[in-house]
């Protein structure tokens, strides 16, 4: 790989930091989302005011304000952690407050009648909720939340910025490295090869964030596996 002049130490310890910050930021979002999201479709007042001040406050800021509020405040109140951990909390605020939508709008998507039924047949809210409920919902959530974590993933780069080694990070040390040492920047290969190395991840991501959601709106149930997935493409392709 001579074509990156040495650059691709540099560029895999990146890779790996922007995984370690994109996987960690990818759980926590869907668990914290998870939690806030299932109270935030109730009826009662209190819980409905709390979780959607957490939803509209995390989700209306932009995801570099969230990272330097974490980096640059938390320390002064005693709370020293890294920019890597920053960069997690950060995205994660902004990650768990959409997935949190996603999940109150998927509870909310379904019918009245089913809850009416379900309390008809003396189910608890937390009955209905596990045994009706969220089967649906989360048939409707999943499509949506691939693209959810392409979207995080694609923002874990901004952890850059409040000096986290991602692969960004690195791949600007590195042209300014060759640059310095050689008189060459390879700044072409080294942002082609970042370029690749996240069309790769998220693009299938997004694709089949797609594919699921065109199964379930025009395929039959049980006409999946590769004949479904040939149809999708043709009809991509088509369209």
């Amino acid at each position: 790989m001579d074509f990156l002049g040495g650059a691709q130490g540099l560029l895999w310890q990146g890779f790996l930091v922007t995984l370690q910050i994109s996987g960690a930021s990818l759980v926590i979002s869907y668990v914290a989302g998870m939690l806030v999201g299932v109270p935030a479709s109730t009826d009662v007042r209190i819980v409905q005011w709390l979780t959607r001040a957490y939803i509209e406050i995390w989700r209306g800021l932009p995801q570099l304000i969230t990272m330097f509020m974490v980096f640059f405040i938390l320390p002064q109140t005693g709370v020293n952690i890294g920019p890597v951990i920053s960069g997690i909390i950060g995205l994660s605020l902004w990650g768990s407050a959409n997935f949190a939508e996603l999940v109150r709008g998927g509870i909310r998507s379904i019918h009245a009648g089913q809850r009416e039924a379900a309390t008809a047949l003396g189910l608890s809210w937390l009955q209905q909720m596990y045994l009706v409920i969220a089967p649906q919902a989360f048939r409707r959530i999943i499509p949506p939340s691939f693209g959810l974590a392409a979207a995080i993933i694609q923002g874990s780069t901004i952890a850059s910025l409040i000096g986290a080694a991602d692969i960004i990070e690195q791949s600007h040390r590195s042209v300014a490295r060759l640059l310095f040492s050689e008189g060459n920047a390879y700044s072409l290969p080294i942002m082609l090869t970042v370029m690749a190395a996240f069309f790769c991840i998220c693009y299938p991501l997004m694709l089949l964030g797609r594919y699921l959601e065109y199964r379930l709106d025009r395929q039959a149930p049980g006409d999946g596996g590769r004949r479904g997935l040939l149809r999708f493409l043709r009809a991509r392709s088509t369209g």
